[in-house]
This record gives structure tokens, sequence and C-alpha cells, in this order.
């Protein structure tokens, strides 16, 4: 669904543009298509299934705060913010997070506190045939 996927986009370069703050600084979106024999989907062992298919890869970066580790390991659960309540309801990574599964992807996190965030949304192109 085309319309989930612009919504993930969108999702992730407004919490980058956020990350940066008021600071002139770069978000950079990247994309391309990858074989998936060696490459990483994820911090795991690479699903078998995942193995010669190939992938869509959306990459949103920026230079902004990073994310601390205990932020991490909250960051796709419903209602998880950082921020006040009147500024966000916690929702965006977890609903991005669910339509990625849904589209049978991955999201992958790398991050260093104070200096970067990289989100890589993997999605199948295939159904899984190999290529």
């Amino acid at each position: 669904d085309a319309g989930q996927i612009q919504q993930v986009v969108m999702n992730l370069i407004t919490n980058a543009a956020e990350a940066v703050g008021g600071e002139p600084g770069v978000i950079t979106l990247s994309t391309g298509v990858q074989k998936c024999d060696h490459c990483y989907l994820s911090r795991s062992r690479l699903d078998q299934t995942k193995r010669g298919r190939r992938w869509i890869r959306v990459t949103v970066e920026d230079h902004g705060t990073g994310i601390p580790p205990e932020v991490r390991e909250r960051m796709f659960d419903p209602f998880f913010t950082t921020k006040p309540r009147d500024q966000g309801t916690g929702l965006g990574l977890a609903i991005s997070h669910g339509i990625v599964k849904e589209h049978q992807g991955v999201m992958v996190v790398e991050t260093e506190p104070g200096r970067f965030t990289r989100m890589h949304v993997d999605l199948p192109v295939d159904k899984g045939e190999e290529v």
C-alpha cells in the first residue's frame, strides 16, 4: 500500500527533523534495491525466508541527538514518547513499525547518541521467489 509506505517515510523524516531541532542540519533520504545473501536485515540472525530475495531499502538519516539505549528499547512501543504530553502521542514509530511488519518488512535502527540516527526500512520486492 503506497499510502501506508508514504506515511512511514513521512514519519521518519518528521522524527529526523525534530532530532536535528532548530539547528541547521542535514537529513538524508536514500533508497536502493539489494539482494539479501549476506546483508543484514536486523541485528539478529538472517531469517532463511529472506535469503536470496530482493529488498528495497529506504533509509532516513539525521545528524541530530541520536537515541539513548533506554529509549531505543521502547521506541516502537505504542504510546511511548520522550516528548511532553501536549506535543506527541507516541504512536508514530509504533504505527510505522506495524505497517512495515504488515508488508513483511523490517525496521533497523543504527544510532549513536549525540551523533546520528539511521532508520532503515527494508521491504521485500517479491513474494519470496529466488532471484
